[in-house]
């Protein structure tokens, strides 16, 4: 397929925070990058009030609204991938603020580092409110990755150098060879988020196709991507669920690929000896070990029976 653009920027989104929303376009609107050179598509994933009616798109040359019925963010960026008319694809999330240079920035690493399958950048927080100290250890759990240096994958489970989803540059092979590993596979579409149904894993699934082609990873710390993040999200209770998601994506993620779930998660009495020593950790601690383990052993069930 010709590529019409360098670039195929997608917004997808589902019932968004209008104020956060509305601040990822203005950001777009201010990329230093030439409309001419990419497409804005924002990508409506089953909203209750059609977003077409709701944000206009006028102020870019090349931008159209597309609406996909089939909740969850797997079905929305496969449908973004199916609908780009570039040949590389640029995530960004409703919530994200990208750099007036970002876009310019990730098109020159595009030509001048043909040997990257996907790239991103650091991702900097915007708090809606001053999280408490101890939640920093979560941070990378949210998408808060921030960068002293740039970062090259070493391999498939490099993941501090794997860029997550959202201000990640995808290559249509890439995108294409995911697509077609799902076709063959309908596992994959276990992972991702579905409305209140938080399935993390999809972004890494995505990612790992770089290196089934050969190609590399890597996040470069010129690329800056502020992340609003809402205080509720860095609430405990928020936190236990995400811990838990994307313990459970991750065991998803190696199964799929071959790989073998800790033995705590395959073993039911090593998973209770695990929960043990969880309960007799202080507090807090206790709770996140806890979550990881449920699931890890979540996920081994899933594996064993890969209902979909």
């Amino acid at each position: 397929m010709p590529a019409t653009f360098e670039l195929s920027v997608v917004i997808c989104t589902h019932n968004p925070r209008r104020e956060f929303l509305e601040r990822t376009l203005a950001a777009l609107r201010e990329q230093e990058a030439a409309p001419a050179r990419w497409e804005l598509v924002l990508l409506d994933n089953a909203s209750v009030a059609p977003l077409a009616a709701e944000y206009d798109l006028g102020w870019h040359p090349h931008s159209r609204h597309v609406r996909e019925d089939t909740l969850g963010i797997s079905a929305a960026r496969m449908r973004a991938m199916r609908e780009a008319r570039s040949d590389l694809i640029l995530f960004v999330d409703d919530d994200n603020l990208l750099a007036p240079d970002y876009v310019a920035r990730g098109l020159a690493y595009a030509a001048a580092r043909p040997e990257l399958g996907v790239w991103g950048g650091q991702l900097v927080p915007e708090f809606e409110r001053e999280p408490a100290a101890w939640t920093r250890r979560w941070w990378s759990y949210l998408a808060i990755r921030p960068l002293d240096c740039d970062l090259l994958a070493a391999g498939p489970h490099d993941y501090e150098a794997i860029p997550p989803t959202a201000g990640e540059f995808i290559r249509r092979p890439v995108w294409e060879r995911y697509l077609a590993r799902v076709a063959g596979d309908r596992r994959h579409l276990i992972l991702g988020l579905r409305g209140a149904e938080r399935i993390s894993g999809q972004d890494t699934d995505i990612a790992l196709c770089t290196f089934d082609l050969g190609l590399g990873a890597a996040r470069f710390r010129d690329l800056v991507l502020t992340h609003i993040m809402p205080a509720s999200r860095l609430e405990e209770p928020a936190l236990l669920r995400l811990v838990e998601s994307i313990s459970f994506g991750t065991v998803i993620v190696e199964s799929l690929r071959g790989g073998t779930a800790p033995a705590e998660a395959r073993s039911l009495w090593r998973y209770w000896l695990a929960r043990l020593r969880a309960a007799r950790l202080p507090g807090r601690q206790g709770r996140f070990y806890a979550a990881e383990l449920r699931g890890r052993r979540r996920a081994c069930l899933r594996v064993r029976s890969f209902a979909v």
